[in-house]
């Protein structure tokens, strides 16, 4: 069967079919990509991309030399306190890692465990410059604890930390 129109052409019904098809599809994902969602958008633009109906290329940002900032100078009163002591993962549930690092192994050092109204958990004694510390969380209660690098009497750090049970 020929459907004639006008003037289109003589086209099998089956063309126009798909053609309608094609139109409809192509509506639907203009609509989409027209969504404030841009999960739906970018969907549609993938289809439409895929299926070579539009041409796309995906914009970026070049620095705007004109603006100008200060730069921050960091006090040197004020201490890094991830470069001491890390607790991770955090929260934890059944174990926890305490890793430190001292600037030097010239005076005694500990690592103090409190909780927040600041009473004594543990206290572990640090024999090395560097190194690591399990500790098995069992008999601690779930909540937000503290951990304290002490290096001869004067706090190096304090990393806070939460156990979930």
């Amino acid at each position: 069967m020929v459907v004639e129109v006008g003037f289109l052409p003589e086209v099998p019904i089956d063309i126009w079919k798909i053609i309608v098809i094609l139109v409809n599809s192509i509506i639907q994902q203009a609509f989409f990509m027209a969504s404030p969602s841009t999960y739906v958008s970018s969907s549609a633009r993938g289809i439409l991309v895929a299926n070579n109906l539009m041409q796309y290329s995906e914009p970026y940002l070049l620095p705007d030399f004109t603006k100008n900032t200060q730069v921050k100078k960091v006090r040197k009163n004020q201490l890094n306190h991830s470069r001491y002591v890390k607790v991770y993962p955090n929260p934890s549930k059944d174990y926890f890692t305490i890793e430190y690092n001292l600037n030097s192994n010239n005076s005694q050092a500990s690592i103090i465990i409190s909780d927040l109204s600041g009473k004594l958990i543990r206290t572990e004694s640090l024999s090395k410059v560097q190194d690591q510390i399990l500790i098995d969380t069992s008999s601690l209660k779930p909540g937000n604890y503290y951990v304290h690098l002490i290096q001869g009497g004067k706090l190096l750090a304090t990393s806070k930390f939460t156990i979930v049970k």
